[in-house]
């Protein structure tokens, strides 16, 4: 059980008695020297450092588009156990079928893909008024592109087109939720 108190917060770990008294200043963000524990402020409160980037993505819907099986269920498996709302395609042409019926928050696409590649689909999308609108504001969707061919000319290209970030592969889903934060 976690309480928060504005400035002061206690954790009291399960079938422990009295538990630990944690306090803090004004900080944005504290870590109480616990192996893998930090609290960033979110308003009045601490919260679980990783829990204030899931517990905006559980707003949000987001389409993955990679040809590769292996990474469309990885990410699959870990969006979903924490809660949050993907779909994963193979093709970018399934995907801009799908846009022009659903809409989505987060695009993340890998570059290399058969048929259109990920930046083209991102200026098509663009072009033909496919390019999605945040279900919570006017802005346009989070726009990621995965790849593994680094050269300076794909990065250019992807900048060109209003992707707002790029991710090499291989990647972890720690690259994902990094790339995330900078724009959630």
């Amino acid at each position: 059980m976690i309480t928060v108190v504005w400035m002061e917060f206690h954790i009291t770990a399960m079938g422990s008695p009295g538990g630990l008294s944690l306090h803090t200043t004004n900080d944005e963000s504290y870590t109480p020297g616990l192996p893998g524990l930090s609290y960033k402020r979110e308003g009045e409160k601490f919260i679980p450092g990783n829990m204030t980037l899931f517990t905006k993505l559980k707003k949000f819907k987001t389409l993955l588009i990679d040809d590769d099986e292996w990474i469309r269920d990885s990410m699959s498996i870990f969006f979903k156990s924490e809660g949050c709302t993907i779909l994963t395609l193979e093709t970018a042409e399934e995907a801009i079928s799908l846009l022009e019926k659903e809409k989505y928050d987060i695009l993340i696409v890998d570059y290399m893909l058969p048929g259109m590649n990920g930046i083209e689909f991102f200026k098509k999308i663009s072009r033909t008024g496919s390019d999605p609108v945040f279900k919570h504001s006017n802005k346009r969707p989070v726009k990621i592109l995965i790849t593994a061919h680094g050269e300076k000319e794909i990065a250019s290209k992807a900048k060109q087109a209003g992707i707002h970030d790029l991710i090499q592969k291989p990647f972890t889903p720690e690259s994902i939720e990094n790339s995330l934060k900078k724009f959630i």
